[in-house]
C-alpha cells in the first residue's frame, strides 16, 4: 500500500538531510533512496553506519527509510541518534510525527516544539501540538464501535482500501501475482500493488481473493478502486510511468525523476467486465492524482493531489464529469477539509456523509479517519474523528460503509498479519450532530464548549467549530447531561436520552445559547382579593419564537425575576392550584441591556385569600428592643408591605402579667413603637402602620397575676402580633405563634 499512499508525498520527503562527504557505499545508498528503493537503501545505510558510527547523515537517511516504510519503531531510534544542530529542521518534524504514531505524546510534544522554534511559520508544528492535546480526549469518549481484523482478506503483505461492489469486496494488495516480470517495488521490497476482489457468498462467507477482472491491472502499481453509483464507471490509481524522466505538459520542462500517480477510468462493457482504462483528463505528469471517489450523483469525482493551490502536503479536490467523460476544472475542497497536513482517501457514503483520512486534523497518531456532513451545495460541517477503536496511533485510512453502521477500513496498527490490513468495524451507538447558535441572532457560536456526563462519568470536553457545529459519539439507551458554555453567554444544560435510537442513526440537536444581555422581566404574583403576594406560584416565561421556556416558583414575597433577550415575542404566565392563571403577552424589541421591565401578575377566583405565613415576634422580660431572632419575620412583613402597596398592618403588642397594669400598658406601647420604628427605617410609610399596646389584657395561657409559671410560659405572652388589612379594613392575614 505504501506504493500508493506514500509515493504522493515523495516531494516533501526528499532532501531531508544536509550534505555529507560520501563514501562509495553512501553513494550507492543515496542512489537507491533517490529511486524510492527504501528497503534496499536501508540495508546499505546500515552497512555505512557499521563503518562510520557517527555519520549523522546516514542515520537520518536510515530513519527516513523506516519512516517511509511505515516502521516507526525503527525510525525513532535513528532519528534520536541522528538529529543534531546541523540536521535540517524537517527531520525534527518527522521525528515528532513518528513519536506521535507510537503514542509517545510527551516526547512528540517536545520535538514539535523544537521544530516550531526552527520553523515558526510552519503550521504543521502547531497542528501537531493541537493534535497531541486532543489525542487523550479522543480516548475519553463513549465507545460506539467494535473492530476486528478482516483476516479472510489479509495476508503477510499489504491489503487496504476496501469497497463493496457487485457482491464482492474489491481491495488493493501488493501480494505476489505471476504475470508481472519485475514484480518488486523497491520502496518496500514487496511486489507492486493490484486490484483484487473477494466474492461474498449468500451465507456471508468470503471467497479466496483473486485479481480483479478486466484490464485494470498493469505492470506497476494499480489500486484504490472506486465505482460510480450505477456501476458503469470505475476509477482507480496507476503509476504515470514513462521510462527516463517526466516532463510537465504545462511547462514542458523537466520536473524530477519521480514516477507520479494518475487517475484512470474504465467503462463497464456489455460482457460485464471493465474495459481498457484511460487517464482522467485532469492528469498532469508533473503532479500526482490518486485516491478517486465518486459522489452520489455519479458525476462528481473526488481526488487527492499534491498540485499547487492547496493548503498542505496533499489535498482533496473535486471535478465534475461531462457526458464525453472529460472533467471540468479541479476545485479544492477548502480549509474546512484540507489542512497544512495531508488529507487522503475520500469516500461518500450512501447517506451522503463524506469520509476522509488526515494527518492535519487533530487525531490520535498518523492518519485518522474522519466523517464530515456534506450539504447539497457541497459545503462541509461537523468534521468528526471516529475515535478509538476505529482510529489508533498508527495510520487508519481507506474507509467504506454502505449503511453508516458496518465499516471496512485499513490500518497498519500492531497485531495484523501484514503491514497494512483490512478491518471491519460495527457501529453500536449513534453520532450526535450538535449545532450551538446564538439565540438572538441564529448565528453559530465558535469555540463553545460541551461537557458530556453520563451516570457520573465525565467525558472529555469538545468545542464547536467556526460554524457552531460539533459531533459526538453516544451509546444507545443512555441519558446524558450536556453542559454548554461560552464566554459572555449563559451556560445551558441539556438532557439527551438516546433510548429508541438504532445503531448508525444520527441525532441532530440545535442548542440555543443566550448572551449575557442582563435584561430581565420581574414582578409580583398577587392574589386579586387580598392584594397580597402569592407564594408557590409557578411563573413561566415562554419564548414564542424559539419555543423555549423558563419556570420559577415564587416565595412568600410573590416575587419573580427571569432573564430575557431582545427582539423576541414572549408569553408570561402565573399559575397556582386553586386560582385562574394570568397570562400576558410581551415583546422585547425595544429593551436595553442591563434593564428591568416590571410586570405584575394577578391570580383570580381563588379558593382562599391568605397564603402568606409569618410569625409573631417576641421580647425579653421588661424589654422593648427588637431581638435578633425577630429579624426574619420583620423582614417578611417588610417584603409584604413593600410589594403590596394597598395593604396596611395592625401591630398588636403584649406583655406578660408581671408588673402593674399601667406599667405593662406603657411597655406594650413601647414594643409596638419599636416595630413601627424598624419598619419606617426600612422605608415603609408610617401611615400604613397601626400600632396598639394591650399590656397584659390578652394573655395566651393561664399565667395571670400571682400564678406560678415557667419562664417559657411567660415568653409566649411577651409578643407582637400582626394583622394585615385591606382597603375595606378587612383582616386578610394574621401572624401565627411560634413553637417553643
Amino acid at each position: 500500500m505504501r506504493s500508493l499512499r506514500y509515493l504522493i508525498l515523495l516531494l516533501i520527503s526528499l532532501s531531508t538531510v544536509v550534505s555529507y562527504a560520501q563514501s562509495s557505499k553512501l553513494v550507492k545508498a543515496d542512489d537507491k533512496y533517490s529511486n524510492l528503493k527504501y528497503a534496499e537503501a536501508a540495508e546499505v545505510y546500515k552497512q555505512v553506519l557499521e563503518e562510520e558510527t557517527e555519520n549523522h547523515y546516514a542515520m537520518l537517511r536510515l530513519a527516513n527509510c523506516y519512516r517511509l516504510m511505515a516502521q516507526p519503531e525503527k525510525a525513532v531510534v535513528w532519528f534520536k541518534k541522528g538529529i543534531n544542530n546541523e540536521a535540517q529542521p524537517i527531520n525534527r518534524l518527522y521525528y515528532a510525527q513518528t513519536l506521535k504514531q507510537l503514542g509517545r505524546y510527551e516526547e512528540a510534544r517536545t520535538q514539535f516544539e523544537s521544530y516550531q522554534q526552527w520553523k515558526p511559520d510552519d503550521k504543521r508544528a502547531e497542528s501537531g501540538l493541537n493534535s497531541i492535546a486532543q489525542a487523550e480526549n479522543l480516548r475519553n469518549r463513549p465507545i460506539i464501535f467494535q473492530v476486528a481484523a478482516f483476516n479472510a482478506l489479509n495476508s503477510e503483505y499489504n491489503e487496504f482500501a476496501p469497497v463493496v461492489h457487485q457482491n464482492s469486496i474489491v481491495f488493493t494488495s501488493d501480494r505476489s501475482v505471476p504475470f508481472k516480470l519485475d514484480n518488486t517495488f523497491g520502496w518496500t521490497g514487496n511486489p507492486y500493488s493490484d486490484n483484487f476482489k473477494s466474492k461474498i457468498s449468500e451465507d456471508g462467507t468470503y471467497g479466496t481473493p483473486v485479481l480483479f477482472s478486466g484490464k485494470t491491472n498493469a505492470e506497476y502499481n494499480d489500486g484504490l478502486a472506486c465505482f460510480s453509483p450505477n456501476g458503469k464507471l470505475m476509477a482507480f490509481t496507476r503509476n504515470q510511468y514513462q521510462p527516463g524522466f517526466i516532463f510537465s505538459k504545462s511547462t514542458e520542462s523537466k520536473v524530477d525523476n519521480v514516477v507520479k500517480l494518475k487517475v484512470m477510468l474504465s467503462e463497464l462493457a456489455d460482457d460485464g467486465a471493465y474495459g481498457k482504462p484511460f487517464g482522467a483528463s485532469f492528469n498532469d505528469p508533473a503532479y500526482s492524482y490518486t485516491h478517486p471517489a465518486f459522489g452520489l450523483d455519479g458525476r462528481t469525482l473526488y481526488v487527492v493531489s499534491d498540485m499547487p493551490g492547496g493548503y498542505g502536503g496533499t489535498d482533496i479536490w473535486k471535478a465534475e464529469l461531462t457526458n464525453d467523460l472529460l472533467f471540468g476544472e479541479l476545485v479544492n475542497l477548502g480549509p474546512d477539509i484540507n489542512t497544512p497536513g495531508d488529507e487522503m482517501f475520500p469516500f461518500v457514503s450512501a447517506a451522503g456523509d463524506f469520509y476522509f483520512s488526515s494527518t492535519g486534523h487533530p487525531g490520535m497518531g498518523g492518519l485518522d479517519i474522519f466523517r464530515a456532513k456534506m450539504d447539497t451545495s457541497g459545503n462541509f460541517s461537523n468534521i468528526f474523528n471516529l475515535g478509538a477503536p476505529i482510529n489508533s496511533t498508527r495510520d487508519d485510512f481507506g474507509v467504506y460503509t454502505g449503511n453508516n453502521q458496518d465499516y471496512y477500513f485499513s490500518s497498519n496498527r500492531p497485531g495484523g498479519k501484514g503491514g497494512d490490513d483490512i478491518y471491519r468495524g460495527r457501529q453500536q451507538g449513534i453520532i450526535a450532530d450538535f449545532q450551538v447558535v446564538d439565540a438572538t441572532t441564529g448565528v453559530g457560536i465558535d469555540a463553545a464548549q460541551l461537557i458530556v456526563e453520563q451516570e457520573g462519568q465525565v467525558f472529555s470536553p469538545v468545542n464547536t467549530n467556526k460554524y457552531g457545529s460539533v459531533s459526538y459519539p453516544l451509546a444507545i439507551d443512555k441519558e446524558y447531561k450536556i453542559l454548554v458554555s461560552k464566554e459572555n453567554y449563559q451556560t445551558r444544560k441539556e438532557i439527551i436520552n438516546t433510548a429508541g435510537f438504532k445503531p448508525g442513526e444520527t441525532l441532530k440537536k440545535k442548542i440555543l445559547l443566550y448572551p449575557n444581555y442582563d435584561a430581565f422581566v420581574e414582578g409580583i404574583v398577587i392574589e386579586e382579593k387580598s392584594q397580597l403576594p402569592v407564594a408557590d406560584a409557578q411563573v413561566t416565561l415562554r419564548n414564542m419564537d424559539t419555543g423555549e421556556e423558563e419556570t420559577v416558583t415564587t416565595d412568600f414575597t410573590g416575587l419573580f425575576k427571569i432573564e430575557w433577550y431582545p427582539n423576541f415575542d414572549y408569553q408570561l404566565s402565573a399559575d397556582r392550584q386553586g386560582y385562574k392563571p394570568d397570562v400576558v403577552n410581551l415583546n422585547t424589541d425595544n429593551i436595553k441591556p442591563k434593564s428591568t421591565t416590571k410586570q405584575n401578575l394577578v391570580l383570580k377566583d381563588g379558593d382562599f385569600i391568605c397564603n402568606v405565613e409569618f410569625k409573631h415576634i417576641y421580647f425579653d422580660f421588661d424589654k422593648y428592643d427588637i431581638r435578633e431572632d425577630a429579624s426574619t419575620d420583620l423582614n417578611k412583613m417588610y417584603q409584604i408591605l413593600s410589594n403590596s402597596k394597598n395593604v396596611r398592618v395592625q401591630i398588636a403588642a403584649h406583655t406578660d402579667s408581671r408588673g402593674s397594669d399601667s406599667y405593662n400598658y406603657n411597655l406594650s406601647d413601647k414594643r409596638a413603637a419599636s416595630v413601627v420604628k424598624w419598619l419606617v427605617k426600612k422605608g415603609i410609610k408610617k401611615s400604613r402602620l397601626i400600632p396598639k399596646g394591650y399590656g397584659e389584657t390578652e394573655l395566651k395561657n393561664r399565667c395571670g397575676n400571682y400564678v406560678d409559671c415557667t419562664e417559657e410560659e411567660h415568653q409566649k405572652n411577651r409578643r407582637v402580633e400582626f394583622k394585615l388589612i385591606n382597603e375595606k379594613d378587612e383582616v386578610i392575614c394574621e401572624s401565627e405563634a411560634k413553637n417553643f
